[in-house]
């Protein structure tokens, strides 16, 4: 509206977001009144929008009234305001007649497809409101007019209808329409970038890339990978392995070597990740493998035992869910039957298409379920919704064997892609290209890399206290000055900061610290509460000011390097909450195996206040049945056994009298203070970014889920082994590389 009242010749204008009639979609259409004796230009009107505009921002029709209707508050009366004119839509002033018989037919049915008159044969199909669905329907009303048909991308080539006439004129005879067609379709061409390569969800077009196009850079090539049998002129490819293979062969025609870089929404996310997986395999380099908003593969998140047997209790169990897995199966096949068997699921336009992207769809649905994705040798970038909390489904980390990272944009699952939130996603996938083709081992063309910045000394500090032993040594020394404790001093490296758990002393980080290397100064925490006469901190935010403060003793100002195991995880993440909005910068925060707190997610078993608004009242009392044992089972074992531990290596009698006296009961207040704390702990999103080492056994959602607390990306590096073995050899060794690796960036 702005821009339109700009214009001198506009008195009012008013921009209003309405259904057109005839069309199944919303559409930007403005209104403007002339100033008194003055004539708006409608042509350099719209020109002027599109030059200075968005696309998505630029609206379809411009209607000229002679004032605009009021309301008795004097407001514009959004419903009095008349429906747009087909010559309103189309901007005349770069309208051309048909030449010949075919532009004249093709102008009759991109009026009727499109409803707009009159239509020239140099407008753009999208300019005129074109999207996926009306681009099929036009190809299907092609065919049944002209009796030709084109592959479904062509409209990228020909986007106007002198164009597609000529791409008609030359169109290969029906009968080797199947020997012509192939998967790829080029968006933009250029040869300055390595290209990208996008998989469109299932049963759908390229099209649906053309909103994420615009945010990409006009010297960036894009192909689009289309789907067989969606015209009719192949049958659908009935497993993943065969839509990735086809793919290949397509796209290395038009790159025969790498790097690749690929990309894929929804189902095309798990052909994507599929073709790098054979890319790989055939010893390609595919540097970036984006994955847009896409769930794990059914196979991979039912997470049954491997090699389950009959025998005995735990036996049975795996066999009954294996049953109940494959009948979960069955019954999506069947309701994806009904759904998308139902007359009204597609408009009648689409004539013989709308059966093929029927057929086309189930079988895409049955490929999914029964695709049992093998790790893939390479890093994997995920871009979700911020309107998804079902972090299992999104656990990709567990199909990589080199680490995840993970990104979470504004909108849903559907509106991630269209405007106003698609320009965030175009940004954030530039910045992980960029990345993938600057990690090293990356093959790129003409790539400038920028010389490595040495790394700023560790600035001096206190003479802190040396680190002791275990909790018990803690507990009988007298109260210390600082929490601050040093497990590995020295070094020309910035110092790192590692919180332990809450069942940990600082010297069980010792072993991490000596393997960062003699460079590498480390710090960690000792707890308060457990020497006599002082109380653990309750609120996480309290133990992490606390640490905070004596932190700045040794570091003054940022950027600051911090870390923290389990329970040590989350207090590494308030101190960099507090940090970042005390105008410090903190260039790591490293999550070590360290559990979502649950009071970040609507997802918990813990907290029976807080369900999502669609819990049925049966699962949220299940939940909140199981949330209450699970809550007692593990306060007993912190009461009980965890202290019991923490005694270890003391004679028995020794250990009981311990276990029964003032220690035993300052470690069982200590730990329990600890986890109601992390169970009170409700962080706000983290506006940097959040590096977490996982178990690799760990599979469940939790790892996904740190996504949802930062506002920038997730890192998800997988560590062999176990929570319990995380810090023993050979998983510290892995640990310790990549952790190093970490802080050197």
């Amino acid at each position: 509206e702005a821009m339109l009242l700009a214009e001198p010749a506009v008195a009012e204008a008013v921009v209003v977001y309405r259904m057109r009639a005839g069309l199944d979609e919303r559409q930007l259409i403005a209104y403007v009144a002339p100033r008194e004796g003055a004539t708006v230009p409608v042509g350099d009107l719209r020109g002027r929008l599109r030059r200075e505009l968005p696309a998505y921002m630029v609206p379809v029709a411009v209607v000229v009234l002679e004032r605009l209707p009021r309301t008795p508050n004097d407001k514009v009366d959004v419903a009095a305001l008349p429906e747009p004119d087909q010559g309103e839509v189309a901007d005349q002033s770069t309208y051309a007649p048909p030449r010949d018989a075919l532009e004249a037919a093709l102008v009759t049915i991109w009026e009727r497809v499109l409803g707009v008159s009159p239509v020239g044969v140099h407008h753009d199909f999208f300019e005129l409101g074109g999207h996926s669905l009306l681009a099929v329907t036009l190809f299907a009303d092609m065919e049944a007019t002209l009796d030709r048909r084109l592959p479904l991308g062509a409209l990228f080539e020909a986007p106007t209808i002198a164009r597609l006439a000529e791409r008609l004129r030359a169109a290969v005879p029906e009968a080797t329409l199947e020997e012509a067609w192939s998967p790829l379709v080029p968006m933009r061409a250029g040869d300055d970038r390595p290209p990208l390569f996008l998989v469109p969800p299932s049963a759908t077009t390229a099209y649906t890339f053309n909103p994420l196009l615009a945010h990409l850079e006009p010297d960036q090539p894009v192909y689009g990978l289309q789907y067989a049998g969606m015209a009719g002129e192949q049958p659908p490819q009935r497993t993943v392995e065969a839509i990735a293979a086809a793919n290949i062969a397509a796209l290395r025609q038009a790159r025969p070597r790498g790097p690749y870089l690929l990309g894929g929404r929804c189902f095309g996310g798990i052909v994507a990740f599929e073709m790098a997986r054979q890319l790989r395999a055939a010893g390609e380099s595919v540097p970036l493998v984006a994955v847009l908003d896409t769930m794990l593969p059914p196979n991979v998140t039912q997470e049954l035992w491997p090699g389950a047997d009959r025998e005995g209790i735990g036996g049975r169990l795996r066999l009954r869910a294996r049953i109940v897995a494959a009948m979960r199966r069955y019954v999506r096949i069947m309701r994806f039957r009904r759904r998308y068997r139902a007359p009204d699921r597609l408009p009648d336009a689409l004539g013989d298409y709308s059966t093929h992207i029927r057929e086309t769809e189930i079988a895409h649905s049955r490929a999914r379920l029964h695709y049992d994705a093998p790790p893939f040798p390479g890093r994997l970038v995920l871009f979700s919704n911020a309107e998804q909390r079902s972090g299992r489904e999104l656990n990709w980390a567990g199909l990589t064997t080199a680490g995840l990272e993970m990104q979470v944009l504004p909108g849903g699952h559907v509106t991630m892609f269209t405007e106003p939130h698609v320009a965030e996603l175009g940004t954030a996938l530039r910045a992980a290209r960029d990345r993938a083709l600057a990690a090293p081992g990356a093959e790129t063309r003409d790539q400038v890399t920028e010389a490595p910045r040495p790394a700023a000394a560790a600035p001096a500090a206190p003479a802190p206290l040396a680190a002791g032993g275990g909790l018990l040594d803690l507990a009988l020394a007298p109260t210390a000055p600082t929490s601050l404790v040093v497990l590995q001093a020295g070094g020309n490296r910035p110092p790192f900061f590692c919180v332990p758990g809450h069942d940990q002393a600082p010297s069980a980080l010792r072993p991490l610290a000596e393997r960062l290397g003699a460079d590498q100064p480390v710090y960690s925490f000792r707890p308060a509460g457990l020497a006599a006469g002082t109380r653990p901190d309750v609120r996480v935010e309290t133990l992490a000011g606390r640490y905070l403060a004596d932190l700045r003793a040794a570091q003054p100002t940022g950027p600051y390097r911090l870390g923290g195991h389990g329970f040590g995880g989350v207090v590494a993440l308030e101190m960099a909450q507090q940090l970042v909005a005390g105008g410090e910068t903190v260039a790591l925060l490293a999550v070590l195996d360290t559990l979502i707190p649950p009071n970040a997610t609507l997802l918990t078993w813990y907290s029976p206040r807080r369900f999502r608004p669609d819990t049925a009242p049966a699962v949220a009392a299940w939940r909140r049945w199981v949330g209450r044992l699970v809550y007692h089972w593990q306060v007993a074992d912190l009461a009980w056994r965890a202290p019991w531990a923490a005694l270890a290596g003391l004679p028995r009698a020794e250990r009981i009298r311990r276990w029964w006296g003032p220690v035993g009961r300052r470690l069982r207040r200590l730990f329990l203070d600890h986890f109601r704390a992390r169970l009170a702990y409700a962080p706000a999103p983290y506006k940097g970014e959040i590096a977490l080492f996982a178990s690799a056994r760990h599979r469940t959602r939790h790892q996904a889920l740190w996504g949802l607390l930062t506002t920038r990306r997730l890192t998800v590096e997988l560590i062999p082994g176990d929570s319990e073995s995380l810090l023993d050899p050979p998983a510290l060794d892995d640990l310790a590389a990549k952790l190093r690796a970490a802080l050197a960036r």
